[in-house]
């Protein structure tokens, strides 16, 4: 018994070694891979849906009532707000001792004032709040006002309380005793401002306000038995706030809106005027915390059929959202949102045969067929492929089903219910259309055959002839039927008793050639049979015709000068010429179809012969 050398075996495991860790790794990067193309893919998805408007919580974020009409001006807007100023570290208990600044001789200075004497309130009137970019250029992107205010802001003169060593309610600091003077410091603010302001309407009832502003203004410090124009100061102010407004309906043009708006606001004042050196104060920065109560005017901010498109959009009705996106463009050409709606629209496009095709299967499944092929029809006319394709697969299928009722109620002899089938298929199918021309003429074929069953071989041919017409593939049935159809003539001519049977067999066949208008060898004995037989009446008949000749030509001419009956007469109408028949044969064939032949006998012409097919006049003959 032989082993393999010892020396092959840690080469046989490296080997092992090396080929497990070549597969780890690529089973290691293939997963990392379906990661990153996971990840890839999810952003895809989200960045896709941002931008086709499909993600519900950014259009509600970003793009609330996006073709509303604009909000185009405020021309009244009143505030009323209270406030305190000079917290410390945003604490509204604390007063920043720095953000006043003194004369460098000034030894006392206010150090503690407390909350009651920072409390404060504030009116202030805003007018002519315009949308600058609607005013020149009649659309808005945003809704952006720019207008001018007047503002007053007063601390409240509220006497002092003592609560024993607190000083937290405190009146209004009195001016330190080292000053030489005897007031109260009540600063009270008079300004002129302009601001811009930002709304962003998320609801119909309701829209939240962005405030900016930056004015100048006038600050009268003290207070005595009352407001003192001297000393005081000027400087700058600016303030910004965020509110929400709640809009009141109105029976005019104009709406109102009233709300709420925390401010902070910020005065600067570096320009002391004090002609009688009453102050040591040389500068004052006084920050302010308000909530105001806001109530004005407005024009504009109502929805348009444009966000009842965009709800329906959202909704995924695809159908709806693209007429009411199409009366928005209508209705507001001008609108800054009519390229969004346009974008809108084409997507919707894009979306409906889907849509459709969902109701369809929705339509089908309650069995209401008719209803759901609709549905699919109207997708098909504005898919793409490749879904369009599964949309004609799909008409396709249900032509099928039409065509299968239409044959099998052909079978049953319901001809016009399995028409009315075919025409259904015919009208979005070509395999429809082939299969009505068929069965038309296949119908066609069967009316003929039923005329030549009861011995009307020459309509009988006429059906044939108009059933090759229509459908020729179907030559070689209709060439047996037709020659059959001779033969039968041929067995009448033979049978015939009669004198005047045997000329009807004549005329039947010779009107058949006509209707064939062509040569067929057993046509041609069965011509030369006839014509056989009609040559050995006419000898029989020559003498007798010479004799009669004189009596028949005045005979024809009395009758010739009677009014004239012509095919397609109805009966009453013969009846009216010629008066009633001396005999009428009369039949009515399994479908209720009504034959009848009048014989009438003139003493000086003989017997006249017409045939009616449903109360009409197809063929006259005499004898």
């Amino acid at each position: 018994m032989t082993s393999k050398p010892f020396t092959s075996r840690p080469l046989y495991k490296l080997i092992c070694l090396l080929i497990f860790l070549v597969t780890l790794t690529f089973a290691f990067d293939q997963e990392v891979e379906k990661k990153k193309k996971s990840r890839f893919q999810f952003f895809r998805t989200f960045i896709s849906n941002i931008q086709n408007g499909d993600n519900r919580m950014f259009e509600a974020i970003v793009r609330p009532m996006e073709f509303r009409h604009p909000i185009v001006s405020i021309p009244a807007e009143g505030r009323y707000g209270l406030g305190f100023y000079g917290w410390k570290s945003y604490n509204p208990y604390n007063f920043d001792p720095n953000l006043i600044t003194y004369a460098d001789t000034t030894q006392d200075i206010f150090q503690n004032i407390a909350l009651s004497g920072r409390l404060g309130s504030n009116m202030e009137f805003d007018a002519v709040q315009t949308n600058l970019s609607y005013l020149f250029f009649k659309k808005s992107y945003y809704d952006i006002f720019t207008g001018v205010g007047v503002r007053r802001a007063a601390v409240f003169n509220i006497p002092s309380i003592d609560f024993s060593e607190s000083t937290i309610l405190s009146g209004p600091p009195s001016v330190p005793t080292s000053w030489g003077v005897t007031k109260i410091f009540t600063p009270t603010f008079m300004e002129v401002n302009l601001s811009t302001t930002m709304i962003m309407q998320w609801r119909p009832k309701w829209f939240v306000q962005l405030r900016y502003g930056y004015g100048v203004g006038k600050v009268q410090f003290y207070r005595s038995d009352s407001l003192e124009d001297e000393p005081s100061g000027t400087g700058a102010t600016s303030m910004y706030g965020v509110g929400i407004k709640f809009i009141r309906e109105s029976d005019t043009a104009a709406r109102y809106a009233w709300g709420f708006e925390l401010r902070h606001y910020f005065a600067k004042v570096d320009n002391i005027s004090d002609p009688q050196e009453v102050t040591p104060i040389t500068g004052m920065q006084l920050p302010q915390v308000g909530i105001y109560f806001s109530f004005g005017a407005f024009y504009g901010g109502g929805k348009t059929i444009g966000d009842e498109a965009k709800k329906y959009y959202l909704d995924s009705d695809y159908v709806t959202a693209k007429r009411k996106f199409n009366q928005f463009i209508d209705q507001h050409p001008k609108h800054a949102r009519v390229r969004r709606a346009e974008k809108l629209i084409e997507i919707c496009n894009l979306r409906i045969p889907e849509q459709l095709y969902s109701e369809g299967k929705r339509l089908e499944a309650r069995d209401m067929l008719v209803e759901a092929l609709d549905k699919y029809i109207e997708a098909e006319r504005t898919a793409v492929e490749p879904f369009k394709k599964k949309l004609q697969m799909k008409i396709e299928t249900i032509a099928g089903f039409y065509i299968e009722i239409a044959d099998s109620l052909f079978s049953l002899g319901r001809d016009d219910d399995a028409l009315s089938y075919a025409r259904r298929a015919a009208v979005i199918s070509l395999k429809g259309k082939e299969f009505l021309r068929k069965l038309e003429a296949r119908i066609t074929i069967q009316h003929g055959k039923d005329l030549a069953s009861r011995g009307v071989y020459s309509l009988a041919l006429e059906k044939y002839s108009k059933a090759l017409t229509m459908a020729p593939e179907l030559g070689v049935e209709i060439r047996g039927l037709e020659l059959k159809t001779a033969v039968g003539m041929l067995e009448d001519v033979n049978q015939a008793q009669d004198e005047a049977g045997l000329r009807l067999a004549i005329l039947s066949f010779y009107k058949a050639q006509e209707i064939l208008g062509k040569k067929d060898e057993e046509f041609e004995n069965v011509r030369e049979q006839l014509e056989a037989q009609l040559f050995s009446l006419d000898r029989l008949r020559v003498d007798q015709l010479k004799e009669s000749y004189a009596n028949e030509a005045r005979v024809d001419l009395a009758w010739r000068r009677m009014p004239k009956v012509e095919i397609g007469m109805l009966v009453s109408e013969v009846s009216k010429i010629l008066g009633e028949p001396a005999e009428i044969i009369e039949k009515v064939d399994e479908k209720g179809l009504n034959y009848q032949l009048w014989i009438y006998r003139f003493p000086e012409r003989g017997e006249a012969y017409f045939s009616f097919e449903d109360y009409l006049l197809f063929k006259i003959e005499e004898k």
